[in-house]
């Protein structure tokens, strides 16, 4: 699997492609704004707004870690950069993202993650030999990526032009049927995305 480290670099590395110009199926680097098409999605550790978030909760086991739970969803999204507006599908993707990260005991929202995913926060143990068993406070590690609403994003990948449903009406009067750009990865080519200074110069 391909690491986000090397993900980057790869993105980093691709020479940068307009919307408007980038033809069907030509992987390319592209650069945008998004926003929302439809639904909008709420991070379930920190409740931001957002358009993609992949969740993992981990238990730490000495200097690493075993993960407990990891979560991923997604819902269509369009990317602007200026030229065209694309529709992105990033329901298959490796997304190289800034995250959150902490290792204490749950808040009242880590709780009710951790109960919704099945995850007991109490451990059964004995302090002595012979003495009664008590349930102690577990520790967990929590990691969550996002796409967000707004956010300035770079892409690695392809797409297909499809009939464009929101376009002016008049323009269908200028003798072709204006199109727009959608953009989804495979799992053999999932798309990569960062929103890394890096790739979004």
């Amino acid at each position: 699997m391909t690491s986000t480290w090397n993900a980057r670099y790869r993105l980093a590395g691709t020479p940068r492609t307009s919307l408007a110009e980038l033809p069907d199926g030509q992987l390319a680097r592209v650069v945008g704004r998004t926003a929302q098409l439809d639904e909008v999605l709420e991070a379930p550790l920190t409740g931001r707004r957002c358009l993609y978030y992949q969740l993992t909760v981990a238990q730490p086991v000495l200097f690493l870690s075993e993960t407990l739970a990891h979560e991923e969803r997604s819902v269509l999204f369009t990317l602007d950069d200026g030229t065209a507006r694309a529709i992105i599908d990033p329901s298959q993707c490796i997304l190289d993202g800034r995250d959150t990260s902490a290792s204490y005991m749950p808040t009242d929202r880590e709780s009710a993650l951790l109960t919704r995913l099945g995850i007991e926060p109490k451990l059964v143990t004995q302090r002595y030999k012979g003495a009664r068993h008590v349930r102690l406070d577990r520790r967990f590690i929590y990691r969550e990526s996002i796409i967000g609403v707004g956010e300035t994003i770079a892409i690695l990948g392809s797409g297909v032009r499809e009939p464009d449903p929101d376009a002016p009406p008049e323009a269908a009067y200028r003798g072709t049927q204006p199109t727009r750009l959608r953009m989804s990865g495979g799992r053999n080519q999932p798309m990569i995305i960062s929103d890394d200074p890096s790739t979004t110069r």
